[in-house]
């Protein structure tokens, strides 16, 4: 069959002059680059140009992983670090069944800067049904008979405790029973986890 086409073809150019074989070379000649084109060069480089913006990012994206395998050990000395002091500051939270042992550290600590506390109790908060955050804020309320600089000592203990806290409301009045120890109504916010 291919013998065929190709004595055809002899005998289809050798009954031609030499300027209709160039003119039919040259025709047959556009015609394969018409069909190279169309067929296989324009669908190659509309994929590529279509690829080039992903090649560009992925480029850039091995570069940098290139850069962290070089540097894994590092990379992997500061997850370590970053565990450790999330683990520390995680400490910081009161879980549930903490909150009776938290109370007494707070009335110890009152204690401890010559602080007379007369009440101090949790509040009830109101909680959504639907969401429960994992860490909620747990009010508390202390009532006390301080001096200012006794009070000072109080809060900055509750500073360099080590629990995440948050004064929400303060007053204090005078005493008329000893002018030296005033009247202090505190609220705070302690978080805990759930």
């Amino acid at each position: 069959m291919a013998g065929v086409r190709v004595k055809f073809l002899e005998d289809f150019l050798s009954r031609r002059g030499p300027k209709e074989k160039v003119i039919a070379l040259t025709a047959a000649a556009l015609l394969f680059l018409f069909a190279d084109f169309t067929f296989l060069a324009r669908p190659m480089f509309r994929t590529l140009m279509e690829a080039a913006p992903k090649l560009s990012s992925l480029g850039k994206e091995l570069e940098r992983l290139k850069a962290d395998d070089k540097d894994k050990d590092a990379i992997r000395l500061r997850w370590q670090e970053s565990k450790k002091r999330l683990a520390e500051e995680e400490a910081r939270f009161v879980s549930a069944g903490e909150v009776s042992a938290l109370l007494e550290s707070l009335s110890q600590q009152a204690f401890d800067s010559g602080i007379k506390i007369t009440s101090l109790r949790p509040l009830e908060v109101s909680q959504s049904s639907l969401s429960r955050p994992r860490y909620q804020p747990l009010s508390v309320q202390m009532n006390a008979l301080a001096g200012t600089h006794e009070f000072g000592s109080f809060l900055a203990g509750l500073e360099t405790a080590g629990i995440f806290f948050k004064v929400t409301d303060l007053k204090i009045t005078e005493n008329p029973a000893d002018e030296r120890r005033h009247l202090v109504e505190l609220k705070m916010e302690i978080y805990k986890r759930q």
